[in-house]
This record gives C-alpha cells, structure tokens and sequence, in this order.
C-alpha cells in the first residue's frame, strides 16, 4: 500500500501538479528503495551506497542548483523532496545536502563545469573540497570532520 500522509490542512491542495510529482516520485523511491533497508543500515551503522548512484540519476543531489545537471526545482518543491527523503531517514536526506555544499564550493572556487555535472549527477561522487565537512565513513554523519584551509589573497 502507497504511503499517504495526513493533510489536516488541505496543504496539498496549494501546491502545483509538478511539484506534487517531485513529491511523489521521491515518496515511491523512499517507500520502495530506502525504508526496506534502512533498519538494517542504522543497527550496521552504514549507509545504503547503492542509493547514491539512483539519487544522481534522479537528480537529487542538489536538485536545487540550476545548471551543471542539476534540476533547478523551486523552493518549495526542494522542502518536499527534503521532507520525503528526512521520511525515509535523515542520513539519506543529508546525502542531497552534502551534494549542495560541494557544489557551491566548487562554484566558488571556480572549478569547470563539467567536471561538477560528472562528479554529482552521474556518478553521484562525494569528494573532499578543503574547508568542507567531509565524511571520513562516506555519507555517515557520525564519522564527519571539518577540514579547515586558508587561502592566500
């Protein structure tokens, strides 16, 4: 059986026909690829790195970026994917966060395009920019440090 939250407000009602889609495609991903599992993962105290590649393909790692093969979905269809995801558990939805960070800090630093778009969407890569939380157990948050760099004017 579908999932089907509560709506004691008629909130749905206010959202478009494409973001209710975002919506729900996350959901039946949620349903179907990461809360069948996801229990055994957090007694194992791992995570599901077999969802990563399926987030790129979707487009969920950074779904709020626009270019570099990112969705470019707006705010509020980001806070339902976001909400869809934190269902399911709030280490997979911290997975589209670290996606983000790492691509505004390679915006800033002015790393090409490209090399983002094949990083993120493809192949659904984490990487280790300086100066960024970076996840020593993959995507765990229990094993993350921050690395710290100056860099020189």
């Amino acid at each position: 059986m579908a999932y089907a939250a509560l709506d004691y407000y008629a909130l749905d009602d206010l959202f478009t026909h494409e973001e209710r889609v975002v919506r729900d495609t996350v959901r039946e991903l949620v349903s179907s690829r990461v809360m069948p599992g996801i229990g055994k993962h957090f007694s194992a105290g791992t995570f599901p790195h077999e969802l990563v590649p399926v987030f790129g393909e979707m487009g969920l790692l950074g779904p709020s970026l626009t270019g570099y093969g990112c969705a470019g979905v707006m705010p509020s269809a980001y806070g339902l994917i976001c909400q869809e995801l934190k269902r399911g558990d709030s280490g997979v939805q911290l997975l589209d966060r670290q996606a983000i960070d790492i691509l505004l800090h390679e915006k800033h630093q002015g790393i090409a395009g490209r090399f983002r778009e094949q990083l993120v969407q493809v192949h659904g890569v984490i990487v280790d920019p300086p100066g960024q939380t970076v996840n020593k157990a993959r995507v765990e948050p229990v094993g993350s440090v921050t690395k710290a760099s100056s860099y020189a004017s």
